[in-house]
């Protein structure tokens, strides 16, 4: 009789075992799938925007002011235009043509004068968060870091395979001599939404 009792307890529990492991294995290969949908969901969504910005920036003509670059911590307010004319930089920040717009996942490389629109870059530090705002999207950027470079120095403004706001003036900061052969670049990679602090 008592041997019948473990027995049962025996095959009870075996029971209960099974079932459980075979559910958790179900389980977790249903959360898997979940999982990786959410994923290649993602993904295809990102390609479509990114699809949508390729088409937008296209479109942008030089001289075209396509949206405005904020610094609340450096208190930076700026124009945002296409192009990087002497008449584009009068009126705001210029986008050079041959790099990306926001929103294209490639370097984005935007120069303004030191005695204007970029006046307070020397303000800047690391972490601050930086806000894009066009006609198609809002985009931010964290500083990452900052550097003098030489004004022939072309790896200081090299492209990358990600989204990098790339920024630049003349430096030294409101020297007034004629010609000056140094800048101040400032790297910015593409964040999401910015923690509330």
């Amino acid at each position: 009789m008592k041997q019948n009792r473990i027995l049962q307890f025996v095959i009870t529990y075996g029971v209960i075992i099974l079932a459980f492991l075979y559910l958790k294995d179900s389980l977790l290969n249903a959360m898997i799938k979940e999982y990786e949908s959410v994923f290649v969901m993602e993904d295809a969504k990102n390609e479509k925007i990114t699809q949508r910005t390729n088409r937008v920036a296209e479109g942008i003509k030089v001289g075209t002011h396509y949206g405005d670059i904020s610094c609340d911590s450096i208190k930076l307010y700026a124009p945002l235009y296409y192009g990087d004319s002497e008449k584009i930089l009068d009126k705001g920040v210029g986008t050079y043509t041959g790099y990306g717009v926001p929103g294209q996942n490639m370097s984005i490389l935007t120069g303004a004068h030191d005695s204007t629109y970029f006046q307070s870059l020397e303000k800047i530090k690391k972490g601050d968060v930086i806000c894009v705002e066009t006609y198609w999207g809002t985009y931010y950027y964290k500083v990452k870091e900052f550097k003098v470079a030489d004004v022939l120095d072309e790896q200081a403004y090299e492209k990358e395979e990600k989204e990098v706001l790339i920024m630049y003036t003349c430096y030294p900061f409101h020297e007034e001599t004629t010609e000056r052969n140094q800048r101040f670049y400032v790297y910015a990679e593409r964040i999401e939404i910015p923690d509330e602090d």
